[in-house]
């Protein structure tokens, strides 16, 4: 009896000790956390953008007279230079000028008229009606005298805006009637290029330094352009339209005509000065930890030879599509950072990559 007791004894406490000793190889052992990992690219925000644009109607106007007549000037020649208050054409003004002295003498006629029947009227030596006819008479002929003196003035036809002639529409000499068109001259200066940037191109609109566009029509032509306005986004839209003034001149609107609706592309040029700016890297926001006693932002960085998580500190610049943030230093293109759960992380820790985002930049 006592000797079972011994024996059972001595297997118990043999049992105990090789739990033990199992247990401690057990806490001994070291856990591999599993990480999901995003590879670290520069932004190229600051890098020079292309979009998709078109142009918007431009400011084209077909010239005519209010009143007809034999052309005795025609100064309208297509792709000349035309500036404002040029004298474009002249309608033959000899019918108009006699027109003018007829309605001249009508009016000082009808003007003496009226003035002697209020000598009268206030006399009492004539009724009222009759100097109301003298008056009408006055009126009638003060009208047409005046609508012969614009009549002449309208033989004339001007430029209304500096322009170029994009078409002559008739021949000196020609017989030509009232409201007729007689060229048509385009102002190369409001021509319109419209394009739309994304919300998340907005923010770095500060670094633009200039716009460059080619019309798909003209490849080998690249028109300068000025900024006339950034636009309120649109319902419904995906980003902010920008509207641009496309700069010409006489050569490049006479040998590349641009109409409105024709489509190109527009290079927004960022400024490339500080190259600072291109190493810039965007990471998710929660990727980023902020512990430690003096609160320094860091990442947990994998490193695929040894197999471990090493945390580096990393300075930080502004939020970037409201989930994303710029990393200023600290990481270079090309490192694996930890996505996910990097507070669960220790420095130096071994860890096992699960699948993982290509890139993370933009």
């Amino acid at each position: 009896m006592k000797k079972n007791l011994t024996i059972s004894i001595s297997l118990l406490f043999l049992f105990s000790l090789l739990f033990s000793c199992s247990e401690e190889e057990q806490q001994k052992k070291e856990v591999i956390r599993p990480v999901k990992v995003i590879t670290t690219t520069t932004a190229d925000y600051l890098s020079n953008k292309t979009f998709s644009a078109t142009t918007k109607e431009t400011k084209e106007s077909s010239l005519s007279f209010r009143v007809g007549g034999p052309l005795i000037r025609l100064n309208a020649e297509e792709g000349q230079d035309i500036k404002k208050g040029n004298l474009i054409a002249e309608i033959d003004p000899r019918d108009f000028k006699i027109n003018v002295q007829a309605k001249k003498a009508r009016f000082i006629q009808a003007k003496a008229e009226k003035t002697r029947y209020e000598g009268l009227l206030a006399k009492g030596s004539i009724p009222q009606n009759e100097y109301d006819q003298k008056l009408a008479a006055y009126l009638i002929a003060k009208s047409e005298y005046e609508d012969a003196e614009n009549a002449l003035k309208d033989t004339k036809l001007y430029a209304p805006f500096n322009a170029i002639v994009s078409k002559k529409l008739v021949e000196n000499y020609q017989e030509v009637a009232a409201k007729q068109p007689i060229a048509s001259l385009l102002d190369f200066s409001a021509i319109e290029v419209k394009f739309t940037i994304p919300e998340s191109f907005i923010r770095y609109f500060d670094y633009v330094t200039s716009f460059k566009v080619k019309l798909n029509a003209y490849p080998d032509v690249v028109f300068d352009a000025t900024l006339k306005e950034v636009g309120a986004r649109s319902e419904g839209a995906t980003g902010f339209p920008v509207f641009l003034y496309l700069t010409t001149t006489k050569d490049m609107i006479k040998n590349t005509p641009v109409g409105s609706g024709m489509a190109c592309q527009v290079t927004v040029e960022m400024d490339q000065r500080n190259t600072s700016r291109g190493d810039v890297i965007l990471l998710p926001i929660y990727s980023v930890l902020q512990k430690g006693a003096d609160k320094s932002p860091s990442v947990m960085v994998f490193d695929p030879a040894k197999k471990v998580v090493n945390k580096r500190e990393v300075r930080l610049g502004q939020l970037v599509d409201k989930d994303k943030i710029q990393i200023l230093g600290g990481l270079k293109s090309g490192e694996l950072v930890v996505e996910y759960g990097a507070n669960l992380l220790q420095d130096g820790q071994k860890a096992r990559v699960l699948d993982f985002n290509p890139t993370a930049s933009k």
